[in-house]
């Protein structure tokens, strides 16, 4: 349409942009939505059939008349029954009108499949499941009894306008099940990389990288609280019973003298709290030093006593050592002297002593 943004050719543009910076597998490139953006990918699977490897739209499968792919695209779709926005047996808005089984067996006829089966997944959801298709792009459509136009699985609450939710199925994991089981055919991926390494179009010129926005001003200085003149006293200088009298009769001059009164109290307060905090800050860190004096302190004189019972206990070790084998040679000695045999052994502090032939 003139005059208006061309959507297919941004999200190309984007693709490419992203696949001249990132390593992107041209087998595994797949397009999921919800709601418009579902039949967002039904389009870019038309337009552009050799980019995208296969399509889940969620709440909005639709069947592209005239379908301009040239090869079969596999599709996996959710819908609910209780759907208000896109309604599953057809109507709503001008945009949809066909019902959701007409646009699962326009992709099934496209994809030349010869087999439907329909299998229950759960007590509200059942499966068609369009298979034996070309390039085994199979087509497989979940109806959830009394859902809405919700992501099913999503957690999240949605607005009540949309239809009831439904948490029970996995919608993300059955997704990436059949993203995983439908890579593009080894035939098409060669074109995909051509169309990925073409040069696109300027993303900054399609507004995807917004401008910078413009340097924040710091603001300007409040300007500091004025009081206004108070207005001239009586001849005479308001001290006496007249003066007293017309500030009693004037309850302006009342006001100037409370507002002055109240200015000046909140500077007093606030300088002393910033002489107070001042203080304290110096205190806390003189008290911290202190801290890290006296902790130093009690480590040297851990570390020194552990020195000394280390000592202490080596010194003892050491004497009753030297004791044991002083009391083990004598008894030895003595054991040889009485003993008849012309070889004894004797082992004292790891010595070995033999006696003369007797």
């Amino acid at each position: 349409v003139a005059g208006r943004a061309d959507d297919v050719a941004y999200a190309v543009a984007v693709l490419r942009y992203s696949a001249s910076r990132v390593c992107i597998d041209p087998r595994m490139v797949y397009c999921s939505g919800y709601s418009r953006g579902g039949r967002f990918c039904a389009q870019l699977a038309s337009q552009v059939p050799n980019l995208f490897a296969a399509i889940a739209p969620m709440a909005s499968i639709r069947y592209p008349r005239p379908n301009n792919a040239t090869r079969p695209i596999p599709v996996m779709a959710m819908h609910g029954t209780a759907d208000p926005i896109n309604p599953y047996n057809g109507g709503g808005e001008s945009y949809w009108q066909t019902g959701v089984l007409d646009a699962f067996q326009g992709w099934a006829s496209f994809n030349r499949c010869r087999r439907n089966i329909t299998s229950r997944i759960d007590n509200r959801t059942t499966l068609l499941h369009a298979t034996q298709c070309a390039d085994n792009a199979d087509v497989m459509l979940y109806t959830v009894q009394g859902m809405g136009h919700v992501w099913p699985g999503y957690g999240m609450g949605f607005s009540k306008k949309v239809g009831p939710t439904y948490n029970a199925l996995d919608c993300d994991g059955i997704m990436l099940r059949f993203f995983a089981q439908h890579r593009m055919p080894t035939k098409y991926a060669v074109s995909t990389a051509k169309l990925l390494a073409q040069p696109g179009h300027d993303l900054t010129a399609l507004t995807l990288v917004a401008s910078p926005p413009p340097p924040i001003s710091p603001p300007p200085p409040s300007p500091a609280p004025s009081l206004a003149p108070l207005p001239p006293s009586p001849a005479s200088g308001g001290h006496g019973h007249h003066g007293g009298r017309w500030r009693r009769r004037n309850p302006q001059r009342r006001g100037f003298q409370a507002a002055a009164t109240r200015h000046t109290a909140q500077e007093v307060r606030w300088r002393s709290w910033r002489v107070s905090s001042e203080a304290t800050a110096k205190w806390l860190a003189q008290a911290r030093q202190a801290q890290l004096r006296r902790m130093a302190v009690a480590l040297g004189a851990c570390a020194a006593l552990i020195g000394v019972t280390a000592s202490v206990g080596m010194w003892v070790l050491r004497s009753r050592r030297a004791s044991s084998v002083r009391q083990l040679s004598a008894q030895t000695n003595a054991a040889a002297a009485s003993s008849s045999s012309h070889h004894v052994a004797v082992v004292a502090s790891g010595h070995c002593r033999v006696p003369p032939m007797l």
